[in-house]
């Protein structure tokens, strides 16, 4: 007789695959839900955190997994590279996948603030991603922090529910700058054409053409004379 795909050895150990992990139990239940915790990293370079990939659970269901479980997988393998986290869970026979996604403040140059950004963000992924029961942004020092939660469908294993969140999730965020780059100037903003910036124009625009008819013309042409000399 084979193996189940997924097996809870201990309260501290379980199996998925032909991987075995090591986990936390609580008791009483965290967020009064969650008994089994487990961390891991698809990062293969981290040689301390425990290696854990969401293709683990690729012939894993929701009623494979016991109630009371949460597993968190850092740096999942993703084609969208600013998804940071990806967790399981499952509690009261309801299963959720919470994709993370990280964007610095550092690493941001688009043309609208950031902040601004991620709430159109947040709002398009509860309309654009099938599934989508929740979406939030949370701060940190560095920037920000973007959760989609998906419900799991129970005749549906994980590592597809990742695979079609992560797609629909980045096509939302494809769509979302490209809103940005199809809005209008508006009539307070003119475009500043290349060659106004720079040479003679740009100091009869911004120098030249402020002071005409005050005092400080006379100490400018003063300036020029005594330069010429």
């Amino acid at each position: 007789m084979s193996n189940p795909v997924f097996e809870l050895i201990d309260n501290t150990t379980f199996r998925v695959g032909e991987r075995i992990v090591s986990c936390h139990f609580s008791d009483p239940p965290f967020d009064g839900k969650y008994r089994y915790h487990a961390d891991g990293t698809s990062n293969e370079r981290d040689h301390i955190t425990q290696h854990l990939f969401v293709h683990d659970f690729r012939n894993i269901c929701p009623s494979d997994l016991p109630n009371g479980i949460s597993i968190n997988i850092q740096y999942p393998k993703s084609e969208f590279r600013h998804v940071n986290f990806a967790e399981i869970k499952k509690a009261n026979d309801q299963s959720e996948l919470i994709i993370v996604l990280c964007f610095d403040y550092v690493d941001w140059h688009l043309p609208i603030n950031l902040h601004n950004f991620a709430e159109r963000y947040r709002d398009a992924l509860l309309h654009l991603v099938d599934g989508a029961t929740q979406s939030n942004i949370d701060q940190s020092e560095p920037g920000l922090f973007v959760t989609c939660s998906i419900s799991v469908v129970p005749d549906t294993d994980y590592l597809s529910t990742y695979r079609k969140a992560v797609s629909q999730i980045l096509a939302t965020y494809r769509k979302c700058l490209e809103d940005i780059y199809k809005q209008p100037l508006s009539k307070e903003s003119k475009p500043i054409r290349a060659d106004d910036n720079t040479g003679a124009k740009w100091w009869f625009r911004y120098v030249i053409v402020p002071i005409l008819g005050s005092g400080a013309v006379a100490a400018i042409a003063a300036g020029l004379i005594a330069l010429a000399r």
